[in-house]
């Protein structure tokens, strides 16, 4: 939908009155759903135009409940207003990219510690309306179930939509085919592992550091953007982080990503170890991980966000789009042969 047409929606929002088109600035950053950062009472909120089938808002909120995301003020007629972050996303933070894996991990596994049966039995309420035009009879929320993750349901739509002849999508079914195979090898560790709640797209940019003038023990970091939320099992999360953002496949058993043990640090951390124990609270990643459903889950992840990428680049023909999803199957050709052929034919 045209951006203006969603200001002149975002301006009739019940809980905003007399918002003028003039105090709404469209967020170009990101690649998914139209946001905009909104002033009004001299206050800043957060807005996202959803698809009306997003379970986007649902997982918010239930996240808002544990601290992980921000505040939720409002959501109804397609829309989610949050509090404005001001803060430095992960992605940009001046430190190395295993400190950058393990705070992402303890912010994932917070997820995965969240009852959301209880999204399919509560109505949630918003109580967080200050400053905002908002009786509390007009607070709309909604309770979209949360799907449970079919990974292969996911591809084949995206294979469907992607333009390519008949040699790249041979190339492409080839590989799917062996990754097909790879999953059904794993089919008992996936039926015996717990299906705990992902965020399922922990890009290090969807990680905020909020700006704080007082520190203090709680959370420095916050987990937002939860569309490609999903139930599945721990391993899935952790391979779409390291595929998303492009982690040699070699660093699944030789980085040590699941040993994130508590120590007792206080107040006042200075390094992002002790930011990342502030994090987690009391207690530690202690799940029982396979390293061999987070590979194969990472092959896996690497082919939806080629497919993503490369479509969206088809699309709007943005170069920035094709280069995600080179180096998203780049990730791929150390194993794969049919992945370097459809990197040859992708030039």
């Amino acid at each position: 939908m045209d951006q203006q047409i969603l200001i002149q929606k975002l301006c009739q929002l019940p809980c905003f009155k007399n918002l003028r088109a003039d105090d709404i600035s469209i967020i170009a950053a990101g690649l998914s759903q139209p946001c905009f950062c909104v002033a009004y009472n001299n206050n800043k909120y957060f807005a996202k135009y959803l698809d009306s089938k997003s379970v986007e808002a649902t997982v918010a909120q239930l996240a808002a409940t544990q601290g992980i995301s921000p505040d939720l003020i409002y959501v109804g007629h397609n829309w989610l207003i949050t509090e404005f972050i001001v803060g430095e996303g992960l992605n940009t933070a001046p430190v190395s990219e295993s400190e950058k894996i393990a705070i992402m991990l303890a912010l994932i596994s917070r997820c995965h510690t969240i009852d959301y049966k209880q999204s399919n039995t509560q109505h949630f309420g918003l109580e967080k309306s200050v400053g905002l035009n908002l009786p509390n009879d007009d607070q709309i929320t909604t309770t979209q179930p949360i799907p449970t993750l079919d990974i292969l349901t996911t591809i084949k739509p995206l294979l469907t939509n992607l333009e390519c002849d008949e040699t790249l999508k041979h190339s492409l079914d080839s590989l799917l085919a062996v990754l097909k195979h790879n999953l059904s090898k794993i089919t008992n560790i996936v039926l015996s592992s717990e299906k705990v709640l992902c965020h399922g797209d922990a890009n290090f940019a969807n990680a905020m550091r909020i700006k704080s003038e007082h520190k203090s023990s709680t959370a420095l970091y916050q987990l937002i953007d939860f569309e490609c939320a999903c139930i599945a099992p721990r391993e899935y999360d952790i391979a779409m982080l390291l595929a998303v953002n492009e982690i040699e496949r070699n660093k699944i058993k030789t980085f040590n990503l699941f040993g994130l043990q508590h120590k007792s640090s206080a107040n006042n951390c200075e390094n992002l170890s002790e930011i990342v124990d502030n994090i987690l609270g009391v207690g530690q990643f202690e799940a029982n991980i396979s390293s061999d459903a987070v590979t194969c889950y990472y092959d896996l992840s690497i082919l939806v966000n080629y497919l993503w990428y490369f479509t969206k680049y088809q699309a709007n023909k943005q170069q920035s789009y094709k280069i995600l999803a080179e180096n998203q199957m780049s990730l791929l050709s150390v194993c794969y042969s049919q992945a370097n052929t459809i990197l040859d034919q992708m030039r």
